[in-house]
C-alpha cells in the first residue's frame, strides 16, 4: 500500500505499491514535489484562468435556478466518462436505466450501473453538500459504497479493486487523505489534478478502466475550497481527456484544458435547453397550463416516457399523452434512436447555425 515519504514535511510527496499488490509498473516510484505543482501553476497561469472563467459562467448559468440543471449537466458529465468503461452509455440510456431499468446484457447492466451510480452521487442539489471531503477519508469510503446494489450485481468496490484488494481500501484513502493536505496550497482547478493523479499514485484506480472512471468521479465531486469557484455547479466537469501521464506542467495542463472544454460544453448544452424551454413555454395557454408540468419533466428527465410523465407530473395518462403529441407536433420532442418497449420522447433542439 502508499505511504508518504519521511519528507513531505518539506513538500516532496512519495509514494509507492509494493510488489504484492500490483504489477511492475504499478510498483513504479512516483515522486511529485508540491513546489513542481506551484511552479507548472505558475506557468499554466492563463490556461487556469480560462479553466476558472469557463467553470464561472457555468457555475452562474446554474446558479440562476439552483438545483434545476444539476440532473442534466451530470448525465452529460457522465456520459463522456462512460468511454472508460466497457459499454459506453449515451444519456438516453443512462436515464433510461435510472428511470426505468431498461433491460441489459450483464455487462452492459454494470456499466450502467456504474453510470447511473455517477449520475446521482455528482448531481448533489448544492456544492456545500458534497459528499466528498479529502479531509475525513470515510466520506471518501461512504461516496464510494453507497451504491445500491440490484439484484445478482456484486459489491461495486469489490469488483473494481477484487475480494482481497478490497481490504485495504479505507487505508489507501487515508494515504491519499494525507497527501491532500498539501493540495491546500493549490488553486481549486490544480487542486482536481493533483487529487487526481495522488489517488492514481496511491493504488486507488488500479488499472481497470472503471477505476480511472470511478477516480474521475470522485475528483469531480471535491467540495470548492471555500466556497470559491463554484456555488451553483455541483461538481467539477471532466472527460476522459483529463487523464494524462508525464510531468507535472503535462498533467496539470491537460486537466486544465480539459475542465475548461468541459464546462464550455455543458454550459452551451443548458443554453440550449433553456432556449428550448423558451420555445416550449410559448405553447402554454390558460387551458393549458398542465403542458408546463411536462416541460418540466424533460428538463429534469429527458428522455421520457408517458408513464414517467404521469409519475412525476401527477397528470393522467390520457391527459399526459395529449400533451406529449403537443409537443411533437410542434417539433419540440422526438422519439430517441434508442430501441426499447417503451415509447420514448426526447427534447429536439433546433440546429445551429
Amino acid at each position: 500500500m502508499p505511504y508518504p515519504s519521511a519528507d513531505d514535511s518539506d513538500g516532496r510527496l512519495t509514494w509507492f505499491t509494493p510488489p504484492e499488490i500490483g504489477d511492475s509498473e504499478e510498483s513504479a516510484h512516483f515522486v511529485d514535489d508540491i513546489r513542481d505543482w506551484q511552479d507548472a501553476e505558475a506557468r499554466l497561469s492563463g490556461e487556469l484562468h480560462v479553466a476558472a472563467l469557463r467553470i464561472g459562467h457555468l457555475d452562474m448559468l446554474m446558479g440562476l435556478s439552483p438545483g434545476q440543471w444539476n440532473r442534466a449537466a451530470a448525465l452529460q458529465t457522465i456520459s463522456r466518462l462512460s468511454a472508460l468503461l466497457d459499454h459506453p452509455a449515451s444519456t438516453t440510456e443512462i436515464g433510461l436505466w435510472q428511470d426505468m431499468f431498461v433491460a441489459a446484457t450483464d455487462e452492459r447492466a454494470r456499466s450502467l450501473a456504474w453510470s447511473a451510480w455517477a449520475t446521482n452521487r455528482i448531481s448533489l442539489k448544492t456544492s456545500r453538500h458534497a459528499a466528498v471531503d479529502p479531509s475525513r477519508p470515510e466520506t471518501v469510503l461512504a461516496f464510494l459504497d453507497r451504491h445500491q446494489l440490484q439484484a445478482g450485481e456484486g459489491n461495486a468496490l469489490q469488483e473494481l479493486l477484487g475480494q482481497a484488494r478490497a481490504v485495504p481500501l479505507l487505508e489507501r484513502i487515508r494515504n491519499w487523505s494525507v497527501l491532500m493536505e498539501h493540495a491546500a496550497l493549490l488553486s481549486p482547478v490544480a487542486r482536481g489534478a493533483f487529487a487526481l493523479h495522488a489517488w492514481r499514485s496511491c493504488g486507488l484506480a488500479r488499472r481497470h478502466p472503471a477505476g480511472l472512471f470511478e477516480a474521475l468521479v470522485v475528483v469531480s465531486g471535491l467540495p470548492a475550497n471555500s466556497g470559491r469557484l463554484r456555488d451553483g455547479l455541483p461538481f467539477l466537469p471532466l472527460s476522459p481527456n483529463a487523464v494524462v501521464d508525464g510531468t507535472v506542467h503535462r498533467r496539470l495542463e491537460a486537466f486544465a484544458r480539459d475542465v475548461g472544454q468541459s464546462a464550455l460544453d455543458i454550459r452551451r448544452h443548458l443554453e440550449d435547453a433553456i432556449a428550448w424551454r423558451k420555445r416550449a413555454m410559448e405553447l402554454v395557454t390558460p387551458k393549458r397550463a398542465r403542458l408546463e408540468d411536462v416541460i418540466q419533466v424533460f428538463l429534469e428527465h429527458d428522455p421520457v416516457s408517458v408513464t414517467l410523465v404521469t409519475k412525476r407530473s401527477g397528470l393522467s395518462r390520457i391527459n399526459a399523452s395529449r400533451h406529449l403529441r403537443r409537443l411533437e407536433e410542434a417539433g419540440l420532442v422526438r422519439m430517441p434512436g434508442h430501441p426499447s418497449r417503451t415509447r420514448l420522447y426526447t427534447i429536439a433542439h433546433s440546429s445551429h447555425a
